[in-house]
């Protein structure tokens, strides 16, 4: 057994090699053709085409453009979800390599392109070895949409997914510009933040600039609103669990006039429903302080967003030993604190044990970060990816 299991290590590393710039050209071609959410019937096609040729068993339309892969096996003792994301984000590119987007305002700044491929070429590779060895598990390659703000995953849950795909455990892997090039990191519990947004309508009496006591100066209480609610969050336990952030003010549209309507707009991020609650109580206490103070109306609205990303320690520790064994324990970052971005792979999570992995992508020199018009997915991190899918694709099971 232990022979044969380094002989298929091998086979890997070799078929890697043999096709790294075939992938790396897949990388490149889906970073040229950016779809939004929920229109990525192109990119879609592309890799229903490719997972097609491999003899992969393809099942389409899931939230419009997802797809899943079915790699089957006789004797397979779990079906393991492996999931990348389909779509970009409406940024105008800045690059000028031969590759950027040719379309117009739309990007793909998150690294998508290069978690497509890296798990098209896992699926290349295990397709292949598996005309020659038993794989253990089923394998399900699951391309998915509209990640950025508008929940893909969601979507995919509502319209029966669940159902139709049996998966006794889900894993997702983004390339993570924050730590060192080829570097995992992983951590129970909490990783990513869940976010929600809200709007608040101020309405109160105009006036004349120069005459600010004849009305309700709605400039003056958004600063008031503002101030207070970070001076109390700055203040409250504990500080790193929560976050908002307000981020968008329209009102007035002159010198001379303090107008009679403000509307704000902001983001919430926490890591429990807890925190989320005290939070909002938070908010609208300010509110109805200054209400009862300076007289004015308002309405205040929530929209929800994502939940927040949690992954379970028994399977954290378990891609903890096969990261060690598979590519030594200096590749390993155990992660301390969470981001307070946000991920819809959380749906996911929430039905089905897994975990959200980060792998390191920074290059030499560059501070670029996630979604900046410059960024580029660091194709040198591909290997990395290749071997990780396919090492859980074969060891998954022991779990």
């Amino acid at each position: 057994m232990v022979q044969k299991i380094y002989m298929i290590d091998n086979k890997i590393k070799q078929m890697i090699r043999e096709n790294i710039n075939e992938f790396i050209q897949w990388r490149k071609t889906i970073h040229s053709k950016p779809e939004l959410a929920f229109e990525e019937y192109e990119t879609s096609n592309f890799i229903k085409t490719k997972l097609l040729s491999f003899g992969i068993e393809v099942e389409s339309n899931f939230a419009k453009t997802g797809i899943v892969g079915k790699l089957i096996s006789k004797n397979a003792e779990k079906n393991l979800g492996f999931r990348a994301e389909l779509d970009a984000l409406p940024i105008q590119e800045e690059n000028e390599f031969d590759y950027k987007s040719i379309y117009p305002n739309k990007m793909h700044a998150c690294g998508h392109d290069g978690h497509m491929t890296g798990l098209l070429a896992s699926a290349k590779i295990l397709s292949i070895l598996k005309k020659e060895y038993d794989l253990p598990n089923n394998i399900f390659f699951i391309f998915q949409p509209a990640e950025e703000n508008e929940g893909g995953a969601k979507k995919m849950i509502e319209e029966g997914f669940l159902e139709k795909i049996k998966l006794d455990s889900i894993y997702s892997l983004h390339n993570w510009p924050e730590l060192p090039e080829g570097i995992f990191g992983l951590k129970s519990g909490p990783i990513m933040a869940s976010f929600d947004n809200f709007m608040i309508e101020i309405n109160a009496r105009g006036s004349h600039a120069a005459m600010p006591h004849q009305g309700v100066d709605v400039v003056f209480l958004t600063s008031l609103l503002i101030q207070n609610v970070y001076s109390i969050l700055s203040r409250t336990n504990p500080i790193k669990n929560k976050l908002i952030s307000f981020t968008s003010i329209h009102t007035g549209t002159t010198y001379n006039v303090l107008p009679d309507k403000v509307e704000i707009k902001g983001t919430l991020r926490t890591f429990d429903s807890n925190t989320k609650n005290e939070v909002i109580k938070i908010l609208k206490n300010v509110l109805e302080n200054l209400k009862n103070i300076y007289n004015f109306h308002y309405n205040f609205l929530l929209k929800e967003g994502y939940p927040a990303t949690i992954n379970e320690k028994k399977e954290i520790d378990f891609l903890k030993d096969l990261i060690i064994s598979k590519f030594g324990k200096n590749k390993l970052l155990e992660i301390s604190e969470p981001s307070m971005g946000s991920e819809d792979f959380s749906y996911f999570l929430q039905n089905i044990k897994g975990a959200y992995i980060w792998i390191g992508s920074s290059k030499k020199n560059s501070l670029l970060g996630l979604h900046n018009p410059k960024f580029d997915f660091n194709d040198s991190i591909l290997e990395d990816i290749i071997l990780f899918w396919t090492n859980l694709a074969i060891f998954g099971s022991k779990i």
